[in-house]
């Protein structure tokens, strides 16, 4: 139960392991929906609902996930939740405890404002196993629950995100960038992101150089930053490109197009906590990665040898790496294959097969 592009890589696991999955997705979007479809190896049912939505409203939701979920729990050995909201990792509990089904929790984020805190805590405590993302959250999860915590960082699909020549061609010419160095930057427009800090420092930096900025993604969750206003303000509108969110399969080509990917994320306790997917997409490419360091990335980005650091929030320092790899294009290649050799030898998804097949096989053992 659950969504996103983690899930996504763990359900390919899965189903290479030669699992079958019913997959109930809960998706903030513009208007409500409701989608049925078979994929391979998956029954999936989306709930598309607006993000404006009053909390009672989105709570009766549950009821109709938990529904769902009771039409698919036959045959059934495990349940999975991506997290312990209300909206996932309730109904998951619900149907563990009523179907005495073993459950599994994907921890990858802090506790979000709209789950009470008791709830988020009898997910966890009523877990069998409970795998975690990044270092700060099996510290968190060490304390009181070490028996079940197993780190599991993100891993991704090597194959598909690797730069392609003739993508990048055709993305190029699309969007009309000639011999521009063009920066990219892919997610949402979230204001943990930091995206403001990105602008400010290529509004400067293209004052110096020919340079363009493609911002792939949007403004799709509540306490966005207002983007489209600050490149407005700052008349940058013939140099940053936004394109709205893509499937994930499109993503390596936009990326392809790229010089420079960067992730200008702020220093706060939800970025401490993350392990944000973007960065080992972003390495997986072999392009040169910009990041600030906090949270996870600094233990994945080994600052000058597979990607760059900066410290959150410091413009000044986000700059001066920029200025040296726009002169430097032999160093953005050279850190860029050093990147795509990191996540190929240590976070390429058939790496991780075997631990979470142990996983499953312990947690519907036990």
């Amino acid at each position: 139960m659950g969504g996103g592009a983690r899930l996504k890589d763990i359900a390919q696991i899965l189903g290479e392991l030669g699992f079958s999955l019913n997959l109930i997705c809960y998706l903030s979007d513009s208007t409500y929906n409701l989608k049925r479809f078979n994929h391979d190896y998956k029954d999936v049912t989306e709930f598309h609902v607006p993000e404006d939505w009053r909390r009672i409203l989105k709570a009766l939701i549950i009821f109709y996930i938990l529904y769902e979920g009771i039409k698919k729990i036959r045959g059934t050995d495990v349940i999975l939740s991506h997290s312990t909201s209300v909206t996932t990792g309730l109904p998951a509990l619900l149907l563990s405890k009523i179907f005495r089904k073993p459950l599994i929790v994907d921890y990858i984020d802090l506790k979000d404002d709209d789950t009470p805190l008791f709830i988020h805590n009898m997910v966890l405590k009523n877990s069998k196993k409970i795998m975690t993302i990044s270092h700060y959250l099996k510290r968190e999860v060490d304390r009181e629950y070490l028996d079940k915590s197993c780190y599991i960082p993100i891993f991704i699909d090597s194959n598909l995100f690797q730069f392609k020549e003739e993508s990048r061609k055709e993305v190029r010419e699309c969007l009309g960038i000639g011999d521009e160095i063009l920066v990219g930057y892919a997610g949402s427009f979230w204001y943990v992101e930091g995206v403001p800090i990105l602008l400010r420092v290529f509004n400067h930096l293209k004052q110096i150089f020919p340079l363009k900025l493609l911002l792939l993604g949007g403004a799709n969750v509540k306490g966005s930053d207002d983007v489209t206003g600050l490149i407005k303000k700052m008349s940058l509108g013939k140099d940053v490109i936004i394109l709205p969110p893509q499937p994930r399969e499109k993503i390596p080509d936009y990326l392809s197009a790229c010089d420079i990917l960067c992730s200008p994320k702020i220093d706060n306790k939800i970025n401490e906590a993350a392990n944000p997917v973007k960065i080992y997409e972003y390495l997986s490419m072999g392009l040169t990665t910009v990041a600030s360091s906090v949270g996870e990335v600094s233990n994945l980005i080994e600052n000058g040898r597979n990607g760059f650091l900066f410290k959150a929030g410091n413009e000044k320092e986000l700059e001066k790496v920029m200025e040296k790899l726009i002169l430097d294009p032999e160093l953005r290649a050279l850190v860029g294959k050093r990147g795509r050799d990191t996540i190929y030898n240590h976070y390429r998804r058939e790496l991780y097969q075997d631990k979470i097949k142990c996983l499953l096989e312990e947690s519907m053992g036990e």
